[in-house]
């Protein structure tokens, strides 16, 4: 009798090598990062690789893309360390208000309520 032995799981590395061959955003890409949490130690990622990588997306969040704008928020939900949002998270947030129909002026005016 045999037995399966499972196989070992992706690293991070693997899973951002995997994300980079993929197009920004994609269905495999949200899935690969739901299933495997890439980013919850964006620490021992490759730094080229991941600032490509985050560019890419950027580019996809900026366009107002609605899957771009889902893998972003995945990205963000998995990065205790705040890497990504470090990076991208103006350029988001502008994206973000621009979908709402917000300035950031007029968001600012009324945070000062």
């Amino acid at each position: 009798m045999s037995t399966v032995t499972p196989a070992p799981a992706l690293t991070g590395s693997v899973v951002l090598s995997l994300l980079t061959a993929l197009p920004v955003p994609s269905p495999a890409a949200q899935e690969l990062i739901a299933v495997h949490v890439p980013f919850a130690s964006t620490a021992a990622l490759p730094s080229g690789a991941l600032n490509k990588w985050l560019a890419r997306l950027n580019s996809a969040v900026t366009a107002r893309e609605a899957p771009g704008c889902t893998i972003a928020q995945q990205v963000v939900e998995q990065d205790v360390e705040g890497y990504a949002t470090a990076q991208c998270g103006k350029a988001w947030m502008s994206a973000c208000l621009g979908s709402l129909g917000v300035s950031p002026q007029r968001l600012a005016r009324l945070l000062r309520c």
